[in-house]
């Protein structure tokens, strides 16, 4: 299992919304939760771009169950590059703690959203 990166025409970073949501709309999930590959994956892109505004959204539904469970490697590179890691869990499960931390380290945002109903989600700031 690994990351399935999208790109719009060959680029990673678009503002092609209706793409992206489309492509959001219609993920598989497989059951495997890996952080650290996909902020490696994100890292990666963002160290090939000249902008000096860094940030990274990781959107999960679940706990980590491969690679690095505490992104150690991946924190220290995102503190480095100056990136802030924002972070958002859905479920009704309780929010693993290292998304707080990753987002506390970076000087990103933390967030949690549950279901309030079928059609409505909550959405707290955590941390």
């Amino acid at each position: 299992q690994g990351v399935r990166k999208h790109t719009r025409e060959g680029r990673f970073f678009t503002r092609d919304y209706p793409h992206i949501i489309q492509t959001a709309a219609n993920v598989a999930c497989s059951g495997v939760t890996n952080y650290q590959a996909a902020l490696k994956e994100g890292l990666t892109e963002l160290s090939r771009q000249q902008t000096r505004n860094r940030h990274i959204l990781l959107l999960t539904d679940g706990e980590p169950t491969q690679g690095d469970w505490l992104v150690r490697e991946e924190r220290r590179v995102a503190r480095h590059m100056k990136v802030a890691i924002h972070t958002l869990f859905i479920g009704t499960g309780q929010c693993p703690e290292i998304l707080d931390v990753l987002s506390r380290e970076t000087g990103g945002g933390g967030f949690a959203a549950q279901p309030a109903s079928p059609d409505t989600l909550v959405i707290q700031k955590r941390g």
